[in-house]
């Protein structure tokens, strides 16, 4: 019990810090709650583990898209809460605040050892309040379970750097593997982890071979980790070859470079923002692929791309200046940044696995922004003062406070925009009820239809995966779906009752 609560005035001062800014990040995520995902992953798998349930078996729907059904991590949590919520939409919610929350907390541990108290609670706020964790900090999506994983693997291996109790190295690989069974690209971290352990050992005086056993226990516990996990999905699935073979059977690369996507000019269009979007890019020559270092310019958010940059050269600076303390943080967001980007799946063209899209990135983003934070806090700077001979020390606290303020003022104003009304989890629970309602007295349910076709067939993904009777899935929707206009607006049936009477019209769901 004295681990879990010091004893310490500096332990139980961490400790009541970190439980505040956790409970403060389950409000707000409560309060910012976004509606209920229709994107298309989140919800097919909320379907499919309803099916799971409902049958007890794995239905066939688990095999349409394994690469995603695999993220056992992030999975395995949800299949849980909906066994216990009996799969009620409010609790879709649970998990992903939750996680953010611990996000939160581990943003605050880590970004305390690196720049003090002040940068652990920015860092901590900084990483709720950005955009893309703002998103997924309420939706079923994997990066937050990845997130939350990588960033408890880099504290456990902080503790074996300070006490080389081996019990932190199993615990760090541990959790790395985790990170790794929510979403693959983890590995991308890998290098970082065995750089960090053999810069510790080379550190003391020791040879490259004294660091040998610490880097072998690290992949070893992965490589067994990662025999068992083949093991077992070989034997509960039909998927032999384990997770491997089930994400190459739905992002194949052959597959991919025959179709658009293989396109360097391959776009998709985002109504949401009314732009379009890289999708999958190849690079042609190997210097449009060397350019791959500005991919992070594509992201809609410009602050997003100004902190990436920013924290690259604070690699570069730290590296150059010896700041050790800070070696962790730029050995994990380098992997990141550099795999991120150049990371790809054939040769000529160079064609990259996966979209760019920023929440893909938030493991070493997160990184990025612990240590921007730390610097704006503690930097005195020294090249302003060397060039400007105008410069007064009495200038520095000021232009911190400028520069820490024009970084949280576009978090601020992100928060702002995605305000909505009203509370998707209220929302979501009167949705259900209505829903309930209806069903008992056999009236017809009714959604709208959005202006884009996709849109609308997503629409309906969403209430079948979310409220409709497994038993009586409707069909597509298509143009001879019924349809009504109430007050201009068309509605389309979604669910078929027993009398055309008072139908339910669902506005928000």
């Amino acid at each position: 019990m004295a681990a879990f609560f010091p004893r310490h005035a500096d332990g139980r001062q961490v400790f009541f810090t970190g439980l505040l800014i956790a409970l403060g990040a389950v409000l707000y995520h409560c309060i910012l709650v976004q509606p209920l995902d229709h994107g298309g992953d989140a919800l097919f798998k909320w379907q499919v583990h309803r099916q799971m349930l409902a049958l007890g078996a794995i239905p066939p729907q688990f095999y349409e898209n394994p690469a995603h059904m695999l993220r056992w991590a992030s999975n395995l949590p949800v299949l849980g809460v909906q066994w216990l919520f009996d799969s009620h939409p409010s609790s879709y919610f649970l998990c992903p605040v939750l996680i953010a929350a611990g996000n939160a907390v581990w943003c605050f541990v880590l970004g305390r050892r690196l720049g003090g108290q002040a940068a652990g609670i920015l860092t901590a706020l900084a990483f709720t309040a950005a955009q893309t964790t703002l998103h997924w900090g309420t939706q079923f999506l994997p990066m937050s379970t990845a997130t939350f994983f990588m960033l408890g693997a880099l504290w456990f291996l902080l503790r074996w750097m300070e006490r080389e109790h081996y019990s932190d190295l199993l615990a760090c690989s541990v959790m790395f593997f985790v990170s790794y069974g929510a979403k693959v690209t983890a590995i991308y971290y890998v290098p970082a982890i065995c750089i960090l352990l053999v810069y510790h050992v080379r550190s003391k005086g020791n040879s490259f071979r004294d660091a040998v056993p610490h880097v072998g226990t690290f992949l070893g516990v992965l490589v067994l980790l990662f025999c068992i996990e083949t093991v077992l999905i070989s034997s509960f699935t039909s998927i032999s070859g384990g997770r491997f073979a089930g994400i190459l059977a739905g992002h194949n690369p052959s597959v991919w470079d025959k179709d658009i996507f293989a396109a360097q000019d391959a776009r998709w269009y985002d109504p949401l923002i009314g732009i379009y979007r890289d999708w999958r890019p190849s690079s042609k020559s190997l210097l449009q692929y060397i350019g791959n270092f500005f991919v992070y310019t594509r992201h809609p958010g410009k602050t997003q791309s100004i902190t990436y940059y920013a924290a690259f050269i604070l690699c570069v600076y730290a590296l150059r200046t010896r700041k050790k303390t800070y070696y962790p943080a730029v050995a994990i967001y380098l992997s990141g940044f550099f795999a991120s980007a150049y990371a790809i799946v054939s040769v000529f063209p160079f064609v990259r696995p996966e979209r760019v899209l920023f929440r893909y990135h938030t493991i070493f983003y997160t990184l990025g922004q612990m240590m921007v934070i730390s610097f704006l806090l503690h930097t005195r700077f020294p090249l302003i003062a060397r060039y400007c001979k105008w410069f007064k020390d009495s200038y520095v606290r000021p232009l911190r406070a400028v520069l820490l303020l024009a970084f949280f003022a576009p978090l601020a104003v992100e928060a702002v925009k995605y305000f909505p009304v009203p509370n998707s989890i209220i929302a979501a629970a009167d949705a259900y009820n209505t829903v309930q309602q209806a069903r008992g007295e056999g009236r017809d349910v009714f959604v709208p239809v959005h202006k884009w076709p996709e849109r609308t067939e997503k629409l309906q993904w969403k209430y079948v995966a979310f409220y409709s009777d497994l038993k009586r899935v409707p069909p597509p929707y298509s143009e001879e779906t019924p349809h009504i206009v109430v007050n201009g607006q068309r509605y389309f049936r979604v669910e078929e009752g027993t009398t055309r009477e008072n139908p339910i019209l669902l506005d928000h769901y």
